[in-house]
This record gives structure tokens, C-alpha cells and sequence, in this order.
């Protein structure tokens, strides 16, 4: 219930505070993106938006901070995001050539949250700025986030009617699912179900009746309305 969820924010409202004075950054900036999360859950993606630019923030002090990570929870981070063990490990022994690959490595899902959520609100110039940047950070991560920045930029197109390119995108998703990140709290099998009810979506705009049962039979099959992918049209 709605108590849960607000026991759920001021836990991690409590945590950025302490992981700040910790000098935590990482701890922080995953504890933001959750709270990010919570809001677009609740379909209110205006009040994630400060999350999200907290958590740029952190990230840049981070960046000219001279203070070194807290390595188990970048070692947590890691585990999560399946980057190689070895990455983590070298942050021990090397921290001041890590940190800042490090650090890179948590730009590119932020660049890709911000914009889902700038397209959320109706700021789609702001939100392709956000996803190009997003698109530009995959050398650091090896194409682990591809899928959701593809998911995103067919959610804008599809937003700002542009069909043909949203269905290209959704269908680049789809490809890209294979290396889902497990930091993100949907699984592989969700992600897909969402990227299928846009594509129906898609073709029951552009007046393709057969394509879009077939894709709404497909997200059926994987579980209707799978969490954390609120229908773009209203």
C-alpha cells in the first residue's frame, strides 16, 4: 500500500543524506535512482525529476572530489549491473584511474532515466538531448543499457507521432533485451512485454490491425502491463 511506498521513500530519502556525508557517492546515486523510480511508478514523473538531477550532481562532486570510492559499494554496484568482477577489483589496487570509468559508468543510465522521464512530462527536446547522450556513453558500458535507451527513444517518437521511427527503435530495443542489466528492478521478461504493447500500439495508430494483435498476444503471454512501463498514450 501506499504506506509501504512512503516508508520505502523516506528510507532512501534518509539514506542519500548519509551516504552523502559518507562520502558514498555511488551509494547515493543508486539510492536517487530508486527514488526516481518509485515516483514514475505512481505516475508522477514531475517529482522524479529532482532525483534525477541530484543525482547528476553526485555524480559531478564525485567527479572533482579528490576522495577516493567506498569500494564494497562499488563492488555492490557492479554485481548488480553485471560489469566484470576484475573492473571492481582493479578499483582497489588503481582507484585513481578507476574512479572516473567508474563514475562514467553511472552517467549513461542516469542520461537514460532523465530522458524517459523529460519525456514523460512533454519536454521532448530536453529528453532526445538526454537520450543522444545516453546513446554516446554505450563504449563505457558495452551496450548494457542499449535496450532501455532504444525503449525510450521509441517512447518519444511514439509521443511526438513520428510512428515509422518509433517502431524502428522498439524493434532495436528488442534486439538489444539480451543484455538486460539486473541493476534494473525489471527483468528481462517485463522489459519485453512493455516493448510489445508499445509496438501494439504503434500499429493500432498507423491502421495495422493483424500486426498489433500479434503483439498484443506476445505481451500477454509475458504479462500484461508489466510494471515500471505506464502506457505512453493517454
Amino acid at each position: 500500500g501506499l504506506g509501504n511506498v512512503d516508508a520505502a521513500r523516506s528510507n532512501l530519502i534518509d539514506a542519500v543524506k548519509k551516504m552523502r556525508v559518507q562520502n558514498d557517492p555511488v551509494g547515493a546515486w543508486m539510492a536517487l535512482l530508486f527514488l526516481s523510480q518509485i515516483e514514475i511508478a505512481l505516475g508522477r514523473p514531475a517529482e522524479a525529476i529532482p532525483h534525477v538531477e541530484k543525482a547528476f550532481a553526485v555524480i559531478n562532486e564525485a567527479m572533482v572530489s579528490t576522495t577516493s570510492l567506498n569500494l564494497e559499494t562499488v563492488k555492490a554496484f557492479g554485481l548488480a549491473s553485471g560489469l566484470p568482477p576484475q573492473m571492481f577489483q582493479m578499483a582497489g589496487e588503481s582507484a585513481g584511474v578507476m574512479k572516473p570509468l567508474i563514475l562514467q559508468n553511472l552517467l549513461q543510465p542516469t542520461h537514460d532515466l532523465y530522458g524517459s522521464v523529460l519525456t514523460l512530462v512533454g519536454q521532448f527536446e530536453k529528453a532526445e538531448a538526454e537520450l543522444k547522450a545516453a546513446s554516446a556513453g554505450s563504449s563505457y558500458t558495452r551496450g548494457m543499457y542499449d535496450f532501455s535507451i532504444e525503449g525510450h527513444f521509441g517512447d518519444l517518437r511514439l509521443r511526438q507521432q513520428r510512428y515509422d521511427e518509433a517502431r524502428a527503435h522498439y524493434m532495436k530495443a528488442l534486439n538489444a533485451s539480451a543484455k538486460t542489466s539486473a541493476l534494473l528492478p525489471m527483468g528481462d521478461q517485463q522489459i519485453k512485454a512493455g516493448i510489445y504493447d508499445r509496438l501494439a500500439q504503434v500499429e493500432t495508430i498507423t491502421g495495422h490491425p493483424e500486426e498489433a494483435k500479434r503483439w498484443s498476444e506476445k505481451a500477454r503471454e509475458l504479462g500484461k502491463n508489466p510494471q515500471g512501463t505506464p502506457p505512453i498514450i493517454r
